[in-house]
């Protein structure tokens, strides 16, 4: 599609008057910078972006079109997950008997009927690093707390004990970094992930050989279950492959949880008229709150596929777009959860969103998050607790979030309590 941006110095004005070699770093900017004006403009003009290097789709249907047809649109995410891991994952198969089997395995271990002990869990873990914290009358969002939180849960929960804490998050970023940042398949990156992964995956190894020769731990955590589960040997899931499971699981968990985090704290912060206080006091009425301000500055802010063969998407209307085999996809899930069609008032802060819009947070599809009641509780819990301590945003620079080089939150520092 061609049509041009209806007004002056728009981005796709100033798209179109770039190099090609320019037009991919300037879209990469734009989503770090100012992706809800960017995808704005793109949902309005070009909703369906041909760039040199891959293809960025922008409006709701597209993005679940895309999303769910697994057999067009490919992971793109196994090189770099066979990699890291040493053999192939869930994530990075489509519609094969690993992806088949062991999903429907996981969803099984992680069970639904854990969301109120972990919620209890991440709460507690919560109100230790808080209580920690008062004293000095501020805490770091990113690295004090939430991050403290999904560790704890790494450990407790889905059996993570005995590996240093420290090491996770080294192992962690660069993975995650290649799987999202490393459209060229850079092999520097790749190197460094395989690295990495080898470090990651020897710990996980010996972690289940030790649970294997007899360590005594709570019957209850996921790693216990996979080597305790008759299914699992019924589907030949030797310990190899519940090693492989068990660290991508590790690698969709913490970073993700703690982006999550971060940025729906910082949106809520941008919102001093909303009663935070008084909806802390009850979960059901805090919830919406967390899913809304994700909806509004969510951490993945797209998904990527690679296209396997000549495909259509939005046949029929006027933004049809063919798109090529071998084309990398981007399915833009901000851009979609703010789609005029589906969302009246998309910039508003509302708490009346459509779960099936809501629902994009843990993605669509057979690629969609594992775990995401999970993930509900333990991201939006500790968020709760906070603000049952009456966080307040610090000035300037020190209250804003702080990257890391490959773009994850590391920091974003607020004030407890009185404000001075």
């Amino acid at each position: 599609m061609t049509t041009k941006a209806k007004f002056e110095d728009g981005y796709l004005d100033r798209y179109d008057a770039a190099a090609a070699p320019d037009q991919v770093q300037l879209i990469q900017k734009w989503i770090l910078t100012d992706s809800q004006g960017l995808f704005a403009e793109l949902r309005a003009h070009r909703p369906i972006l041909v760039t040199p290097a891959f293809t960025l789709v922008t409006k709701f249907d597209d993005v679940t079109e895309v999303l769910s047809r697994e057999m067009v649109f490919n992971s793109r995410y196994d090189p770099a997950l066979s990699t890291a891991l040493g053999g192939r994952h869930i994530l990075g198969t489509d519609g094969d008997v690993i992806n088949w089997r062991e999903r429907s395995l996981l969803q099984v271990m992680l069970a639904p009927e854990d969301v109120p002990r972990l919620r209890e869990a991440a709460g507690r873990f919560a109100d230790e690093a808080l209580d920690e914290a008062m004293p000095t009358g501020r805490i770091d969002v990113a690295g004090g707390l939430s991050r403290k939180v999904m560790i704890r849960i790494c450990m407790e929960y889905l059996g993570f004990r005995g590996v240093d804490p420290h090491d996770l998050s080294h192992w962690i970023r660069p993975i995650l970094a290649d799987m999202v940042t490393n459209l060229g398949n850079d092999p520097e990156m790749r190197k460094e992930t395989e690295r990495v992964g080898g470090d990651l995956m020897s710990s996980v190894r010996d972690l289940v050989a030790q649970r294997r020769a007899g360590a005594t731990v709570p019957h209850r955590d996921l790693l216990t279950r996979l080597l305790r589960s008759d299914i699992g040997s019924g589907l030949d899931m030797d310990d190899e492959r519940i090693a492989i499971n068990m660290a991508g699981i590790l690698l969709g968990y913490v970073e993700n949880g703690m982006g999550s985090a971060t940025h729906l704290m910082e949106q809520l912060l941008k919102h001093p008229e909303l009663p935070l206080r008084d909806a802390a006091e009850d979960p059901h009425r805090f919830d919406p709150y967390v899913w809304e301000a994700l909806r509004l500055n969510p951490f993945f802010k797209m998904l990527s596929r690679r296209c396997v063969d000549d495909y259509t998407v939005a046949a029929g209307t006027p933004r049809e777009t063919t798109i090529p085999a071998g084309t990398i996809v981007l399915a833009a899930l901000e851009s979609a959860m703010s789609d005029e069609d589906q969302v009246p008032e998309p910039t508003a802060f509302r708490l009346d969103r459509p779960a099936h819009v809501l629902r994009l947070h843990f993605g669509i599809g057979h690629h969609d998050c594992v775990g995401w009641r999970l993930g509900q509780a333990s991201v939006a819990e500790p968020i709760r607790r906070l603000f049952l301590r009456d966080p307040w945003p610090l000035p300037g620079p020190e209250g804003e979030i702080i990257r890391g080089p490959e773009g994850f939150p590391r920091h974003l520092v607020v004030g407890l309590g009185r404000r001075p």
